[in-house]
């Protein structure tokens, strides 16, 4: 805006006492750029009243953009590990005199991806990214990485925990503070007996139809969402048609028989005796704390003998995630048996799912903690009654107070600050007064 102010003698401000008159001047306006991804900001312009237009000085926006006729502009199809000038003007031209402001240079996030995810290693990959780079993730004492060359593009991580989320993120500098792409991801999660003894007598043959189906029950652990079953091992001892070798995963029905039908059927064919791993890429989703059957079976007259073991302990990794192998395998006979001198020698891998979880739930208060999530996300109390939304959480956790005591709360995530796109839901009941 501009003004014109003149100085007078006394509180008429008439033209008989006028002293003198300034020359008109032009209230600055300031644009900023927020919200950056790897491939859009958001412009907001204060100061300013009118329409006004946009130009930066790389692509897209290299020529005139508008009129805008809101104080923000949200842009996209920024390319990513780019940075970028935008400038805020009065007119369609777009040239200095009607210059308004220039916002800050921002940097649009690179892309980082983790792959080669085991339960305790992962290995870090950047692309859109030419400069040096650095890390850090968000556990508890993580300190910001040595430098990563310019040109070396991916970072091995070890000494992680099994079952457990991470964010990652990348900075350009070595204090870690200008960040340039995130990535969350949950190491694999295994329950497994196969270090067991084995139990020679206790022969576990699998052969065509119900005579030869054998049935290992698993109990999944309490990853706020669920699993995704990556795959199964199993010790196979001798080998006679080994392409015929079916495994499936069943629902435990409430007699504590497997299911009639299969709920996912895994891929493999051995071809030798040893530790064999049958691998899930379709329907793999398990939900937490519930129990299943890894269910085998052939289709001749006998395909494969497998290695059993007479242990009631389990080897569990992590140790207390709540994962559980049974101590006992049923098979068919006239109906679904215990076999009870022996269990299957099995490993179950799995990856946890994105969650929203509640713990340290008390009388009034309780603490949400959201996983998979790498940017800002938004809270919402959906029952016993409708709370308003929450201002953006940049932090993987949220305190909640003022609950009411012996009361079943439900909230949910939400990926947007109207509270319409959810990502995830919980629901705790707070403990007696």
């Amino acid at each position: 805006t501009t003004y014109t102010y003149t100085a007078y003698s006394d509180n008429t401000c008439t033209t008989a006492n006028l002293l003198a008159t300034a020359t008109a001047f032009t209230t600055p306006a300031s644009l900023t750029a927020s919200n950056i991804t790897a491939t859009g900001t958001t412009l907001t312009i204060t100061g300013h009243t009118g329409n006004w237009w946009y130009k930066a000085d790389t692509g897209p926006d290299t020529t005139c953009k508008g009129p805008v006729n809101t104080a923000t502009k949200a842009l996209t199809g920024l390319t990513t590990g780019t940075t970028y000038t935008y400038k805020a003007y009065s007119a369609t031209n777009c040239n200095t005199a009607n210059l308004l402001a220039t916002a800050d240079a921002f940097t649009t996030y690179a892309t980082l991806t983790a792959s080669n995810i085991t339960t305790t290693t992962a290995t870090l990959t950047i692309t859109d990214w030419t400069a040096a780079w650095y890390y850090k993730g968000d556990q508890a004492g993580a300190t910001c990485s040595t430098e990563i060359a310019a040109g070396t593009s991916t970072a091995n991580l070890s000494s992680l925990t099994a079952g457990t989320w991470y964010t990652y993120k990348a900075y350009s500098n070595s204090n870690c503070s200008t960040e340039i792409a995130a990535e969350a991801f949950s190491t694999a999660v295994t329950v497994s007996n196969l270090s067991e003894n084995v139990n020679q007598a206790a022969a576990i043959q699998v052969s065509a139809g119900f005579n030869g189906s054998y049935a290992q029950e698993f109990t999944t652990g309490s990853a706020a969402g669920g699993y995704s079953l990556t795959g199964v091992t199993l010790d196979i001892d001798s080998l006679f048609n080994g392409t015929n070798v079916a495994v499936t995963i069943r629902n435990r029905e409430s007699n504590g028989h497997p299911g009639s039908t299969a709920r996912t059927t895994l891929t493999g064919s051995p071809t030798t005796t040893g530790q064999f791993t049958f691998t899930c890429s379709t329907n793999c989703e398990l939900a937490a704390g519930t129990q299943y059957f890894v269910y085998v079976n052939g289709s001749s007259s006998l395909d494969a003998i497998l290695t059993s073991t007479d242990s009631n302990t389990e080897t569990l990794q992590p140790s207390g995630n709540g994962w559980l192998i049974a101590d006992e395998v049923r098979y068919w006979a006239n109906g679904w048996d215990p076999h009870t001198s022996a269990s299957m020698k099995v490993k179950v891998t799995a990856v946890p799912k994105p969650g929203l979880s509640a713990s340290s739930v008390a009388q009034n208060t309780a603490t949400l903690t959201i996983t998979g999530q790498t940017g800002n996300w938004w809270l919402k109390e959906t029952a016993p009654n409708t709370g308003t939304c929450t201002a953006g959480e940049s932090d993987y956790s949220h305190a909640l107070t003022n609950l009411t005591a012996s009361t079943a709360y439900t909230f949910k995530a939400y990926s947007d600050s109207t509270c319409t796109t959810e990502l995830h839901s919980v629901t705790f009941t707070t403990t007696s007064s």
